[in-house]
């Protein structure tokens, strides 16, 4: 750690310590400046489970695998919305036009929810980095666990229909139903990974016994074999899970042909450098569910739930009679009567989320359980073990307002449902947190942002006033206030400089003159291509705006990818990598340019039409957008406007203020930045690409050539045609506390090298 950083934990630590701050602490941060090494080390030392919630899926895996690479020994998983596309059910009464739910399950997503939900059940070191989905209803955490699969004295049937079947809902691998064919919300898994499941099948089978090899099935399902040679049953089990993560990839569990009895079980793996398959024997099997409803498996849990939902529905028929809407009454009981029909063949129905509240046993109203009560409660004998774990908001001025409008949409869709005969009441409660059940379930949390603002200073009085002993007229003014700010960089890189130019013509209007923005930002553009091989930003006002110029740039031969709100994270993904990798020149967006993205090659971001007042150039969004250059030595921002807004003034007083902090540190202690080493970030988001997208990049990453050598890597001081040469280093005095700095070398004065 750099000592802001050490003084930064140490602030944040004794915020939360602190009974009168409500247990919440805001640690504010420029870009670049080691937010995620302060959470990673925060963590640690509360000694706590830790959910660290992320704005979207992108922002979540990049600390997902930042925080993988700092908490080695850490259970560091992932857990956002397994859909790779979703449009709700809905219901527009003015046209009478009702559309069903659509959806594609990403399996590999599925896998790592269950991957985390599973390290939740087993261990206290867990750190769950999540979106917003962690605020949906999943099923009840007390019927989620291991369960013991097999022992000595146990037989072929009472292990296959009374624990597989019945109690972890695992199914018959050739079982081709539709009902069957489906995830445990109704939702079919993508076919590319069915398709994906039976090449391996092919190619990974494993040697259970000599002479017979079996292939494992899908997730969630076994397969039986019989082997008439050595009289012996096979049965081979996939749980749920992520494999990459040390899982196993199945296990195979030996019984006697004749008899049935259990006589030993085998655990299949893959060897961790070679990838081929692994067979070793296994004391115990230990299964987790085959998915998060698990207690549909159990026929007395099906009576039970279907009891309850009969007695939902006649409620509710009587109601909409009354109401004079038969219409809705014969709708809703054909509906309900067609799901309750398949929740007792086989435990599961289209849309079995809406019944979640059943399940539960929960009364009407309640809270839905969540990902959050899967986290263990706090163990009174571990130290620091003040609450059951620790909340990390990053980018906390975009996620905090999320976590306070997911339930007020979601509740409106579904009330025209219900209104409608579409759905049970009972849907409702099939629903997001509210933004006050998922804070009073909160103890201690971590606010973590370049930019806080009102949002945390709201929370922050909040809680602080909850806490106070005396009254809020008499909180110290300190708990509605950050508790840490980290300005300096650990290699010592400066905030962009910021330049103003006139805007001239628009880029939402048609054309662009010699003189225009969109040129001069082509021309800054193509210059540091050329000389440097530098990447590029440029921010346009519209989506149209940034096709317009998209188009300008690849007509002039700047390699350039538009990417807008239009674009799939896929597409998003893969223009991102491709900008990184040297295979783009510059990107064109609107807003999606903004929070967490790590570019360190980009040295410029162009702002066009910065003087266009609206909530794409606020201040906080202009701050956000120029600090995608600041993790570069020569990084500049170029705003164009005909005339400094408010909010402009404000983004370039808080850069500046920033910038002279940095300064006057490296002067103090005689340091020059050093430019960051790009990291190899190939195929760190292959995970959310389909099976297709991720082996295409795959090959373009083997064949892609080497972009133009930068001028660090040149020997060459960029700095010096930029921004002037550096002031010449005369001294070597150095405090001891500067030698933990990463990429940081002191500067010896010529005389004393001699």
């Amino acid at each position: 750690a750099t000592p802001p950083q050490r003084e930064a934990i140490a602030a944040v630590g004794a915020r939360l310590a602190d009974p009168l701050a409500g247990g919440v602490a805001v640690l504010k941060g420029a870009t670049g400046t080691g937010k995620t090494f302060c959470v990673a080390s925060i963590v640690a030392e509360r000694g706590l489970p830790a959910l660290v919630i992320a704005p979207n899926k992108l922002l979540a895996f990049q600390l997902y695998a930042e925080l993988k690479g700092l908490l080695p020994d850490n259970a560091v998983e992932y857990f956002v919305s397994y859909y790779d596309y979703f449009r709700p059910e809905s219901f527009a009464a003015s046209a009478d036009l009702f559309s069903p739910k659509r959806s594609k399950v990403n399996a590999r997503l599925d896998d790592l929810r269950h991957a985390a939900t599973q390290s939740l059940a087993d261990r206290r070191d867990v750190v769950v980095v999540a979106s917003v989905s962690c605020l949906f209803g999943l099923g009840v955490p007390r019927d989620y666990g291991a369960h013991r699969v097999a022992t000595l004295g146990d037989d072929l049937l009472s292990v296959v229909d009374d624990v597989l079947v019945n109690t972890l809902d695992y199914r018959v691998d050739d079982e081709t139903d539709d009902t069957a064919a489906t995830a445990a919300d109704g939702d079919h898994r993508q076919g590319e990974v069915a398709e994906e499941d039976a090449a391996d099948a092919s190619s990974s089978s494993y040697a259970i016994l000599p002479g017979v090899r079996v292939a494992p099935p899908a997730k969630g399902r076994f397969r039986v074999v019989d082997d008439a040679s050595s009289h012996t049953t096979v049965v081979v089990v996939s749980p749920p899970g992520d494999p990459a993560t040390g899982d196993a990839v199945g296990f195979a569990l030996l019984f006697d042909a004749e008899t049935g009895a259990y006589r030993d079980a085998r655990r299949l793996g893959r060897d961790d450098d070679t990838g081929a398959p692994t067979v070793a024997p296994v004391a115990e099997v230990r299964l987790f569910p085959a998915n998060h409803y698990t207690t549909l498996g159990e026929h007395a849990t099906r009576d039970r739930v279907c009891r309850a939902i009969e007695r939902e529905l006649r409620e509710r028929l009587d109601e909409l009679l009354r109401e004079n809407k038969p219409a809705a009454a014969e709708r809703l009981e054909e509906r309900t009567l067609r799901d309750l029909a398949a929740l007792r063949e086989t435990g599961r129905c289209p849309g079995v989320e809406n019944y979640s509240r059943h399940f539960a046993g929960t009364d009407p109203g309640e809270p839905p359980v969540t990902l959050l009560d899967y986290f263990p409660a706090a163990d009174g004998d571990a130290p620091n073990a003040s609450s059951r774990f620790l909340v990390v908001v990053d980018e906390s001025h975009l996620t905090i307002p999320q976590l306070g409008v997911m339930h007020a949409g979601d509740r409106a869709r579904k009330k025209t449902l219900v209104e409608h005969g579409f759905r049970l009441p009972s849907a409702l409660d099939n629903r997001p947190l509210t933004a006050d059940e998922f804070w009073a379930r909160v103890d201690e949390a971590v606010l973590v942002s370049a930019t806080p603002g009102k949002w945390e200073r709201g929370l922050l009085e909040r809680r602080a006033q909850k806490t106070s002993l005396s009254g809020e007229k008499n909180v110290d003014p300190k708990y509605h206030d950050v508790a840490a700010e980290l300005v300096v960089r650990p290699t010592l890189i400066c905030d962009p400089r910021v330049i103003v130019r006139g805007g001239g013509e628009s880029a939402s209007e048609e054309g662009d003159g010699p003189g225009g923005q969109v040129a001069d930002a082509l021309r800054e553009c193509q210059r540091r291509a050329a000389a440097f091989g530098e990447r590029s930003l440029v921010i346009a006002s519209s989506v149209k705006g940034a096709h317009k110029v998209g188009e300008v740039f690849n007509a002039a031969g700047l390699r350039t990818g538009v990417l807008v709100g239009g674009c799939k994270p896929k597409e998003r993904l893969a223009i991102l990598a491709d900008l990184r990798a040297g295979r783009l020149d510059c990107v064109v967006g609107v807003q999606l340019l903004r929070e967490g993205i790590d570019l360190p090659e980009v040295s410029l971001v162009a702002i066009l039409d910065a003087d266009h007042e609206g909530f794409l150039r606020t201040d906080v969004a202009l701050i956000q957008t120029i600090g995608r250059a600041s993790r570069h030595i020569a990084g500049t921002a170029i705003l164009y406007a005909d005339r400094v807004t408010p909010a402009m003034q404000r983004a370039i007083d808080e850069t500046e203020r920033r910038r002279d902090v940095q300064l006057a540190y490296n002067r103090r202690w005689r340091l020059q930045p050093r430019p960051i080493v790009p990291l190899d970030t190939a195929g760190h988001f292959d995970i959310l690409e389909d099976d297709a997208t991720s082996v295409r990049r795959s090959k373009m990453r083997a064949t892609a050539q080497g972009a133009p050598s930068s001028p660090l890597q040149q020997g060459e001081d960029p700095l010096a045609s930029v921004v002037g040469a550096p002031e010449p280093v005369v001294t070597v005095q150095v405090p001891p506390s500067i030698s933990v700095l990463p990429n940081v070398t002191a500067v010896v004065a010529p005389a004393a090298a001699k």
